[in-house]
């Protein structure tokens, strides 16, 4: 029979078994009786059931005993390998630091857009404006035209939408030019257009300059503009002159224009006959004017009759005014009694 120090470490289970039952069954000698296996057997956690001989994994047949059993379930990688949880719970903390490290530096970012943005805002918001050159808007209409919108009174901006451009869409303007004349402050001119007056055309008013080109087109009366009215003309087309048959009826319409305006009256409406004879209208009171002849005394005398026929209707005969006679009456309208 052979005893444990016959065998070596390093042989495998299976000659193990052949050679320890094969040996014990068929060699002979003397008899030292059965084994006691409960005294020969290792103590404590060396002893593993089903080990007759009492020789553990320990001793070269296996893994050593684990002691304790893990508290959680090994997991494995797609290649068979077990995780390790410390590692693991390293790279978590690592991610958890990075997602923090983003979260602040996106919180630092948008924190210096808003306040580059506020800073911006506060300090190129126009409160300083200069306007000059507008007669039919009132200051608070042309800054609505220039400054409206979304950011419309920030300087910065303003100088990059008005950069050699001007505001041309305006109704009765030229344009509008704006300059800026510091981070607060800017200058805005109107260049109105030139406008002589205006005829009604299927139920719109077109304005014409002084050429007699029609340059406007509106729904709206603008105030101290005349109203034109004998002339004939089949159509009427936005940018080209009314077709008449006297073009120089504009440069008469530019004359009195002036005229009127050099002592201050203002006309509602000029009208030529068949003989292109001129009349004026001040409210209720038509001036028969006539010829161009004597224009500037006539008017003269016009502004001083005025005020004496406020509140009368009728008409102020002065095509016959010549510097020796001063031939003016004034014939006023008898008002029809109802039956």
């Amino acid at each position: 029979m052979k005893y444990e120090d016959d065998y070596r470490f390093d042989d495998t289970p299976e000659d193990y078994e052949e050679e320890a039952y094969s040996g014990y069954k068929e060699e002979e000698g003397p008899d030292y009786g059965e084994p006691d296996y409960e005294e020969d057997a290792p103590e404590g956690d060396e002893y593993r059931d089903g080990d007759e001989y009492g020789y553990g994994e320990e001793y070269g047949y296996g893994e050593e005993y684990p002691g304790e059993e893990p508290d959680y379930e090994p997991l494995y990688d797609e290649y068979g390998y077990e995780y390790d949880y410390d590692a693991q719970a390293y790279i978590r903390s690592r991610v958890r630091v990075r997602r923090l490290i983003v979260l602040l530096a996106v919180s630092f970012v948008l924190t210096a857009v808003i306040s580059v943005l506020s800073f911006l805002y506060s300090y190129y918001k126009v409160r300083n404006v200069r306007i000059s050159g507008s007669t039919r808007y009132t200051d608070e209409e042309i800054e609505d035209f220039v400054m409206g919108g979304f950011l419309g009174d920030n300087s910065l901006l303003m100088g990059l939408r008005y950069r050699d451009k001007a505001i041309e869409d305006v109704p009765f303007v030229e344009a509008i030019d704006v300059q800026i004349l510091s981070h607060d402050s800017v200058d805005i001119t109107v260049y109105e257009k030139t406008l002589a007056g205006y005829v009604s055309y299927l139920g719109s008013y077109m304005y014409f300059d002084r050429s007699g080109t029609v340059v406007e087109s509106s729904n709206e009366r603008a105030e101290g503009i005349p109203e034109v009215t004998g002339l004939k003309f089949s159509r009427i087309v936005l940018g080209q002159k009314l077709p008449i048959e006297d073009p120089g009826i504009f440069d008469r319409i530019l004359d009195i224009s002036q005229i009127l305006a050099k002592y201050g009256l203002t006309a509602d409406r000029i009208y030529f006959d068949s003989r292109s004879n001129m009349s004026v209208y001040f409210e209720n009171v038509r001036a028969e004017l006539g010829n161009d002849d004597y224009m500037d005394e006539k008017v003269s005398n016009i502004e001083k009759i005025l005020p004496s026929l406020e509140g009368k209707k009728g008409t102020l005969e002065m095509s016959a005014y010549s510097s020796s006679t001063e031939f003016i009456t004034f014939k006023e309208d008898q008002e029809k009694e109802e039956d």
